[in-house]
């Protein structure tokens, strides 16, 4: 998987959590193999990962669960039907919108 694609599985709130994920991929020496949403929070697999690294991936998946993942701005996860998502009252609205 390379940066661009996994920008495009996630919303533009969260791209700067997959730059210092490839950023980090890079300079560690381990691949990525799948970003994605899933019950409110970037999740990331990926191989060849150390104690450190892995504890490092955690820590941004866990960064995602308060980031509104349309822009980016402090949110909080909410339950609506059977979805979890983190987005702020704005971007709440125009997604209800569509």
């Amino acid at each position: 998987m390379n940066r661009e694609y996994a920008k495009m599985c996630v919303g533009h709130g969260w791209h700067g959590l997959v730059d210092e994920l490839f950023d980090l991929a890079e300079k560690e020496n381990f691949q990525v193999t799948q970003v994605k949403e899933k019950y409110g929070s970037l999740r990331i697999y990926a191989d060849f990962l150390n104690e450190e690294q892995d504890k490092i991936l955690s820590d941004l998946e866990r960064r995602s669960f308060t980031m509104c993942e349309g822009c980016g701005v402090p949110a909080k996860a909410k339950t609506v039907g059977s979805w979890i998502n983190v987005l702020c009252d704005s971007c709440r609205s125009i997604n209800n919108a569509l």
